[in-house]
């Protein structure tokens, strides 16, 4: 147990073998320059150009996807242009076809409207007529009633006997302003 601490005392105080030894240095160096002229060998013939390599191919890959994209952007571009032409073509016919269902209406409106005022007016000229046909027969009742009336009040206010053509020409006096 005595040499432990003795043998932890010396290398805690010591540095790290291989660089306290001067004498080694050379082979140390030698190895060195082999070792890392052996590995930029090996890294710059085999595993440099794999990684150059792989990098550009997904550059290419990364390029041709770009020009892919672009190439669908143009072509989105012009369906969607196309899209909204024939849009605007189809929203003019809408708007052309309404028009004429829009005139054809109103044409046919104003047809049945003309139809319908010339009917009212024919009606209304009858009416008119029948009216005053209706209104020249109550008129000769109104002469009659009013002779046959006016002969018998003078007959009995007065006592004298009229003749119904004497009657009958006072009311038509009376009913024309004389």
């Amino acid at each position: 147990m005595a040499t432990t601490p003795a043998h932890g005392a010396e290398a805690a105080s010591s540095i790290f073998a291989p660089l306290n030894d001067y004498a080694s240095y050379p082979s140390q160096i030698f190895w060195l320059a082999l070792t890392f002229g052996a590995l930029y060998l090996f890294m710059s013939r085999m595993i440099l150009p794999r990684i150059g390599g792989a990098i550009d191919r997904r550059a290419d890959s990364i390029t041709q996807d770009l020009e892919e994209a672009s190439r669908m952007s143009d072509r989105a571009s012009a369906a969607q242009d196309a899209l909204e032409k024939e849009l605007a073509e189809a929203r003019a016919k809408a708007r052309a076809t309404a028009a004429q269902a829009k005139a054809e209406i109103e044409a046919e409106v104003a047809e049945e409207t003309a139809k319908v005022e010339a009917d009212v007016e024919a009606r209304l000229t009858k009416a008119a007529a029948r009216i005053a046909d209706v209104q020249t027969a109550a008129m000769k009742n109104v002469e009659e009633v009013a002779s046959t009336t006016a002969a018998s009040i003078v007959n009995k206010l007065i006592g004298v006997e009229v003749s119904t053509d004497d009657a009958t020409k006072a009311v038509s006096g009376v009913l024309k302003g004389n």
